[in-house]
């Protein structure tokens, strides 16, 4: 009988103590920012909520909160920007970052630092249609606003927990294989 081919696994290194807290920071910094604007958010959509909307403008309501918040909440954040984010977490905790980089961890996590040309040029893409996005919607007239900002709101509190429960997730794994390591 002949003896199976050994798969090799390979051992994560072992978290450090830096590595932890850039990882805690990478999780923490990306929920600050994304819950400072669902907080800049709430003021357009309450007054939304509050005005008589006609037929035609709850169906968009309906339609926009549905879209941006499966659309955008599942396809893009949980589906490809959340593992990528939690995957440089990852990348932190198993290693020995320096003061700097573990001050700027969650730009690190965000692909705009320290990432191979492609990824930092998409980071920085994001950045760009994310701004063109919020002055374009800044454009719009009260109540389309605030609809569209709903949606967004329902998307971008998606992205919160998926970042904040995989990212704590991966934080506490790292730090459990540093206690075993």
């Amino acid at each position: 009988m002949t003896q199976p081919d050994r798969i090799d696994v390979a051992v994560p290194l072992a978290a450090s103590p830096t590595g932890l807290l850039a990882g805690l920071w990478g999780v923490a910094g990306f929920v600050l920012i994304v819950v400072r604007a669902l907080v800049a958010m709430t003021a357009g959509i309450n007054a939304t909520l509050m005005t008589p909307l006609s037929g035609l403008q709850l169906l968009t309501y309906a339609a926009s909160t549905i879209l941006f918040g499966v659309v955008k909440g599942y396809f893009v954040f949980h589906q490809r920007f959340c593992p990528r984010y939690v995957s440089r977490i990852g990348e932190l905790c198993r290693s020995r970052p320096g003061v700097l980089p573990a001050v700027l961890a969650p730009l690190y996590c965000f692909s705009l630092l320290g990432a191979e040309p492609r990824r930092l040029a998409q980071g920085y893409a994001l950045i760009g249609a994310i701004s063109l996005m919020i002055v374009s919607t800044k454009l719009l007239p009260f109540p389309w606003r605030g609809m569209i900002l709903t949606g967004v709101a329902a998307a971008l509190a998606w992205s919160v927990l998926e970042v904040g429960y995989q990212g704590l997730r991966e934080v506490i794994l790292a730090g459990r294989h540093a206690d075993r390591g």
